[in-house]
């Protein structure tokens, strides 16, 4: 009993259990959650953007053209 009071001492911050304002709100939560997504999208894209530019001017082996078409299910 004495480690739960200790532990429940150390919590800060509103908890799962508690009511807070923005909480409540799924409207809220969607929104926050869709500009997230959006956000991370956006760095996805950017990352294979960049993926892109480092490999473009590179010319691929025969032993990598065969692992690519592999994949891509073309051989």
């Amino acid at each position: 009993m004495r480690n739960r009071r200790e532990l429940n001492a150390s919590l800060k911050g509103a908890t799962l259990g508690d009511a807070d304002g923005d909480a409540g709100s799924a409207l809220k939560w969607l929104k926050r959650s869709k500009k997230r997504e959006k956000e991370l999208a956006q760095k996805r894209q950017q990352a294979l953007e960049q993926m892109d530019k480092v490999f473009e001017g590179r010319e691929y082996t025969e032993r990598e053209q065969h692992v690519m078409s592999q994949m891509l299910g073309i051989c």
